[in-house]
């Protein structure tokens, strides 16, 4: 999960600097760890049959911002 945190956890400049190539890029490292782990729960013997990835965005706006957004 450490390689995830990090590639997420760079900083909105950082990632508003990075090409799209580059997002994609780093998208696609993600969700191959995801599919590691999601791998690794299903051939475990704990029990679990089913895994679900979902991909979704989220906008994250700041306090002062919120009313603006909603027009």
């Amino acid at each position: 999960m450490f390689l995830a945190r990090r590639l997420f956890d760079i900083g909105r400049d950082a990632w508003r600097a990075l090409s799209p190539a580059q997002k994609a890029e780093r998208l696609d490292e993600v969700r191959g760890i995801y599919d590691r782990i999601t791998q690794s729960f299903l051939n475990s013997e704990n029990g679990v049959s089913t895994v679900n990835l979902m991909e979704y965005e989220t906008r994250v706006i700041e306090k002062g911002d919120y009313d603006e957004w909603l027009k």
